[in-house]
């Protein structure tokens, strides 16, 4: 199902339908805003938490793999979708297109391979009965979403993203790619509760009702990106990172026959969000984002 999930195609949109689907059932966005009468308010990326799930869990988000492609791909509109990326010549260059300052570490002394991948805008139309009618398909019929989110137009906005390689990312082990962009945003129904959607969506991703109202209300649904994480995939920590709270990600990767760990690190400052990955050395991962002018 991931695989499906996270395809070329949906890559972005499940970045903002995932927000959305833990928001109100999923990650990621327009540029046209509705009046701020008929909207709670803009969901934007503040800060990142991480959810550990049981992977046996999540046997129920398989039985439903197919039906949530054919849901995303009669409900979706795409007001705009992202081209090829581009290569540009400079951080000047890139902040120009991506309206963001591009930020590039000093710790590395490689010029890096920039690239910049348009954003993209997308429309998603909620219809609560067809949502019951895949989650009965897992067997959780337990499960349900307010009507107030039937009919609703969920919009979802994903900034142009810029991409900074340095290395030879093409074999992967020696690169370190660092992504900025500023924060992509959701307009999310008035009316809805946000933890309550939250909530239902982290009893599909196999929480037990009360872990999951437990982590539903610790936490700022209108600005925190909740990210679930399959124990058997990786491990995490929260880390102090150029100057604000992130979240550093650990896992292990077989590159090449031998046993590698890649790590992944995630903050946003100042409106803008960043990610950076490279392989065995966590450290240095931080030093890197430390460094960026």
């Amino acid at each position: 199902m991931f695989q499906r999930m996270f395809n070329r195609k949906y890559r972005v949109v499940w970045a903002g339908l995932a927000t959305m689907m833990i928001v109100a059932l999923l990650f990621t966005l327009a540029p046209v805003q509705a009046a701020a009468s008929n909207f709670l308010g803009l969901f934007r990326v503040r800060k990142f938490a991480i959810v550990s799930i049981n992977p046996a869990n999540l046997q129920d988000l398989d039985k439903i793999g197919g039906q949530m492609d054919k849901l995303l791909s009669d409900q979706v509109t795409f007001v705009k979708q992202p081209k090829e990326p581009v290569s540009v010549a400079s951080a000047a260059e890139a902040s120009q297109q991506a309206g963001i300052r591009v930020r590039l570490p000093s710790a590395l002394a490689d010029q890096p391979k920039l690239q910049v991948q348009d954003g993209l805008d997308a429309k998603l139309k909620v219809d609560v009965n067809r949502i019951h009618a895949i989650l009965d398909v897992a067997g959780r019929s337990d499960i349900r979403l307010p009507s107030v989110l039937d009919g609703a137009n969920v919009e979802f906005i994903v900034p142009p993203m810029v991409t900074a390689n340095y290395g030879n990312c093409s074999y992967g082990n020696s690169c370190v790619s660092l992504v900025q962009l500023a924060s992509p945003t959701v307009d999310v129904p008035k009316g809805v509760d946000l933890a309550q959607m939250g909530e239902a969506m982290l009893q599909l991703l196999g929480l037990s009702p009360a872990e999951a109202r437990h982590f539903a209300r610790s936490i700022d649904w209108s600005s925190t990106l909740v990210i679930p994480m399959p124990t058997d995939a990786a491990s995490f920590r929260d880390v102090t990172v150029d100057g604000v709270q992130g979240v550093l990600i650990e896992s292990k990767a077989q590159y090449r026959g031998a046993r590698k760990i890649q790590y992944v690190l995630l903050w946003q400052k100042n409106d803008v969000v960043y990610g950076l990955t490279l392989w065995d050395d966590a450290t240095r991962g931080i030093e890197i984002a430390n460094s960026l002018k």
